[in-house]
């Protein structure tokens, strides 16, 4: 169980250099589509879950960054350890006076904060068990202030009561969206993720800003299918903020979240150039690369 905490360590730190990186990234990429942020976090979650990965003579780690190796032995296939504390454990760990409290309050962290993931969300399915089908996937409830998900293997969409028909049209091209790409599976993996890192703050915000990511690439996916619907669009997510009055109920359950930014974003958004998509997507591709490989 030490050597799994000592490796927890070892991906939280290669994670945190990949998450700074994304980041300066990100702050190039704030007049692109977000679909491409989003993307970006793809290379977090590798680092943070993945203890090998393949050697590039590009690589972030290449640098000389603070904890950092700069030389990796290869396994087989081409394949190396994770990069993170090989330089600066030994001194540490010699007297392994701190590894055992410290795999302990990892292990009570990560499990608190699962248990509290989990709890909240059979609280919240045990409130919508009485919610009416509106169609489909669609159910109606009392309960329900503002759209969201619910659910892996069937999820289902929530939604107040009395939506008008425009409202609930922009609503169903959003949450279905979120279906369609297996976001729902994904923000659970994220959680999950976020659980066994709940000591590295970077982690924190990375969360926190992939679920930014998430919503507002969706809204341009709402906004891709129609023309001129900015206004109506922002005017839907207004409302479900002010019939709001506490945070999303669960963790594993997202909807309308960061409403003022969203509605910003879409009001000021405009379909990119082709100039504007391709050097986003070379970036992208390029910062995943960099940050992935040792």
């Amino acid at each position: 169980m030490n050597n799994l905490f000592l490796s927890m360590l070892s991906m939280s730190l290669t994670a945190s250099y990949s998450i700074l990186a994304v980041l300066l990234v990100r702050f190039l990429l704030q007049k692109a589509p977000k679909k491409y942020s989003y993307l970006l976090w793809s290379v977090v979650a590798f680092r943070l879950c993945c203890p090998v990965s393949f050697l590039s003579a590009v690589s972030l780690f290449r640098l000389k960054l603070p904890g950092i190796s700069p030389s990796f032995s290869a396994g087989s296939g081409g394949m190396s350890p994770p990069a993170g504390f090989s330089a600066v454990l030994p001194n540490f760990v010699s007297p392994q006076i701190w590894l055992i409290p410290g795999t302990a309050l990892w292990l009570t962290g990560a499990a608190a904060l699962a248990a509290y993931g989990l709890i909240s969300y059979i609280r919240l399915a045990g409130k919508l068990r009485m919610a009416v089908r509106l169609k489909d996937n669609v159910f109606q409830s009392e309960y329900v202030q503002s759209p969201f998900i619910l659910g892996l293997a069937n999820p289902k969409i929530y939604i107040p009561y009395h939506l008008d028909s425009q409202t609930l049209h922009y609503v169903l091209l959003h949450e279905n969206y979120h279906i369609k790409r297996c976001d729902h599976i994904l923000k659970t993996a994220a959680y999950l993720l976020l659980a066994l890192h709940w000591f590295n703050p970077l982690c924190w915000l990375a969360f926190h800003l992939f679920c930014k990511d998430m919503e507002m690439s969706c809204d341009e996916h709402v906004l891709d299918q129609e023309e001129h619907i900015s206004s109506g669009y922002s005017d839907a997510l207004l409302s479900f903020a002010l019939r709001r009055r506490f945070p999303s109920p669960s963790p594993l359950a997202f909807g309308e979240t960061d409403i003022k930014k969203r509605i910003l974003h879409i009001l000021s958004w405009k379909p990119p150039r082709s100039a504007v998509v391709l050097l986003s997507t070379a970036l992208c591709l390029a910062a995943v690369f960099v940050c992935a490989a040792n």
